[in-house]
Parts: C-alpha cells; sequence; structure tokens
C-alpha cells in the first residue's frame, strides 16, 4: 500500500481536484489519501468535508506550515 501525504493551505480548490484526479487516474489502486488542511479558509474546509472516497481522510489543524503538516501526515499514516 502506498500513502499519499497532501499538505493543504488555502490551496484553490481546481489545484486540489487536479491533484486527485491526477492519482485515481494512475493503474497502482492500492493507496490512501491523507489531505492535511493546515488551517484554510472556511471555503477549502467546507469543499474537503464533502469528499466522499474511502481512500482519502481529511485532517483538519491549526496553521502550522507545510514541514509540519507534512510531519503530522507521516504520523498519521
Amino acid at each position: 500500500m502506498i500513502d499519499v501525504i497532501i499538505p493543504v493551505y488555502n490551496t484553490p480548490i481546481n489545484d486540489i481536484k487536479r491533484c486527485l484526479e491526477s492519482i485515481f487516474k494512475q493503474t497502482y489502486q492500492n493507496y490512501k489519501i491523507y489531505i492535511i488542511d493546515d488551517g484554510s479558509k472556511e471555503e477549502i474546509k467546507e469543499y474537503l468535508d464533502k469528499i466522499n472516497n474511502k481512500n482519502i481522510i481529511i485532517h483538519h489543524k491549526t496553521n502550522s506550515g507545510v514541514s509540519n503538516a507534512r510531519n503530522y501526515g507521516m504520523k498519521i499514516s
């Protein structure tokens, strides 16, 4: 299994969609996606919470920087 960690901080929704679509197109399907929301605006949080996919896990946290978000993603994966 592969764990994909995606830190997000006010990332445009279209960019998040493109990123996920790229992962979904891969032939290897044994993966988990961890999206770490590092204190984004409410509209980004709402979009992430609407994602309904068994392979995607969303975590919201207080903003502490991209490195901390990646490390947090590695810890929970």
